[in-house]
């Protein structure tokens, strides 16, 4: 919220995308961790992060719509909260790359 309230996008546009895709990865290694240890563990834990991070949209929308953003702060949920889902499900599918090829079971 900082970041909107202080029109930092400008200064660092992606910062966004890398804070979803860094949470994604944070999300599915603690999925990973807490599941148990088999093939479905990774799949478990792709949509638990995807699961997490939808409800976390979800929960912006409803806050924006409680409390009324200026319209230059305002997000266009397909275009932000889409992408956010996406870039936080690409982080997890990441740190699961990272984890084989680490061999971290």
């Amino acid at each position: 919220m900082t970041f909107r309230i202080h029109d930092l996008y400008k200064i660092f546009p992606l910062v966004d995308v890398i804070s979803h895709f860094l949470s994604g990865m944070a999300v599915t290694s603690l999925a990973y961790w807490f599941l148990s240890s088999n093939f479905k563990r990774k799949i478990k834990s792709i949509f638990l992060t995807f699961i997490i991070a939808v409800a976390w949209e979800l929960s912006e929308e409803i806050e924006e719509r409680i409390i009324p953003n200026l319209p230059h702060l305002l997000d266009y949920f397909f275009w932000d909260g889409v992408f956010d889902i996406i870039f936080m499900v690409v982080g997890g599918i990441v740190i699961l790359i990272i984890f084989d090829l680490l061999k971290i079971n």
